[in-house]
């Protein structure tokens, strides 16, 4: 993911991920998961297609970008570096 602003700036206008959405991101990021990790949510930017995942990771909430981790690889949860 880069440091680039969104087309929206800092204000999005966020619509929440549907149940087959959320089944296929988990199925996607099943393999870079954590232990103790779960995606909980996720909005997509309906201006700027942004996601961004509400994640849970030993009790703790974090709210994560999706996005490939460098261009053209696969849309990845950027999990915390630490709980």
């Amino acid at each position: 993911m880069t440091s680039e602003r969104s087309v929206c700036g800092d204000v999005h206008r966020w619509l929440p991920f549907g149940d087959d959405e959320m089944k296929e991101l988990r199925s996607k990021t099943r393999g870079d998961r954590p232990p103790g990790a779960w995606v909980e949510s996720a909005n997509r930017c309906e201006v700027c297609e942004e996601i961004e995942a509400r994640v849970s990771w030993f009790g703790q909430m974090h709210q994560v970008p999706v996005a490939p981790k460098h261009a053209g690889g696969p849309m990845a949860v950027h999990w915390p570096a630490r709980p």
